[in-house]
């Protein structure tokens, strides 16, 4: 029987390290830049899914990453993260009330965010079919590598190069059947998120069944896998009281008062086993 690998535990000093990551819009320079203002009050019982995850999801140490990336956006990023880059030092209510179809278009960008945060935003390209484990580790490789790599180092688009030649070859094979993907870049989003393609021929007779069996059938397979299993519940109005509660109290206190460590933990527990936004 194997034994299963343990991580090594964190020292005092790489545990206070770590826990800086999440304390990065409450210090210089966001402390100015980034709006903190809990528009909500104590009415969070009453607020969308999409605008508790846009106060969450500004708030992740990644978001720190796209607000101070310069120049144009890499091709790759998601639709969600984009909005992030551009708009994420304000709030939701600044938002909204600015850009009329706001809440419009930032839910359909939800559809991308990873799995593990357990929002049920759809988009367009949420059922799409053809599964290649090998595009998937592909994309998977890329993402993590160019996010990693962004700052001041080469990208290696060597994964992203063998995964275009892998697709190209299922397009030319399945030419007359895959209408579902516009393209390559669809396709690539697709599976580097860990979802499946599905190529289909809609005029065939009784392909709807037979696309629904299938559907049910991959649903059943990913809900036994490890991944799923990390999937987790979204608890977005128990964030927002808890995004309130901390950062109320961590703006309030003095330099050389100490943190309040109890609020802290629950407030890093939103984020710490969530890595990817």
């Amino acid at each position: 029987m194997k034994s299963k690998s343990v991580a090594p535990a964190l020292s005092l000093r790489q545990e206070r390290k770590e826990s800086q990551r999440y304390l990065w819009h409450l210090k210089s320079p966001w402390l100015r830049e980034f709006d903190h203002q809990p528009w909500w009050g104590n009415r969070e019982n009453q607020v969308t899914e999409e605008a508790a995850m846009w106060e969450v999801l500004r708030r992740h140490p990644q978001t720190e990453k796209l607000l101070t990336l310069e120049g144009p956006l890499h091709p790759l990023y998601s639709d969600h993260e984009r909005f992030l880059a551009e708009y994420g030092r304000q709030t939701w209510s600044t938002l909204t009330n600015r850009f009329y179809d706001f809440n419009k278009k930032w839910r359909k960008s939800l559809s991308s965010v990873h799995a593990q945060w357990g929002v049920a935003a759809f988009g367009y390209s949420e059922i799409v079919t053809i599964t290649d484990p090998e595009l998937a580790m592909l994309g998977k490789k890329f993402k993590e590598n160019f996010f990693s790599q962004k700052f001041g180092n080469e990208v290696d688009a060597d994964p992203y190069e063998r995964a275009r030649k892998i697709w190209n070859l299922i397009e030319r094979l399945n030419e007359a059947t895959v209408n579902t993907c516009s393209s390559n870049r669809d396709a690539f989003e697709v599976l580097s998120s860990g979802g499946v393609l599905i190529g289909f021929n809609p005029n065939k007779p009784g392909i709807a069944e037979r696309v629904q069996i299938e559907v049910r059938r991959l649903i059943k397979e990913k809900s036994g896998s490890k991944e799923a299993e990390n999937a987790g519940k979204s608890y977005f109005r128990s964030w927002l009281a808890i995004i309130a509660q901390f950062e109320k109290s961590e703006l309030n206190r003095p330099r050389m008062t100490i943190r309040d460590d109890q609020l802290f933990a629950r407030y890093r527990r939103i984020f710490m086993k969530r890595h990817s936004i």
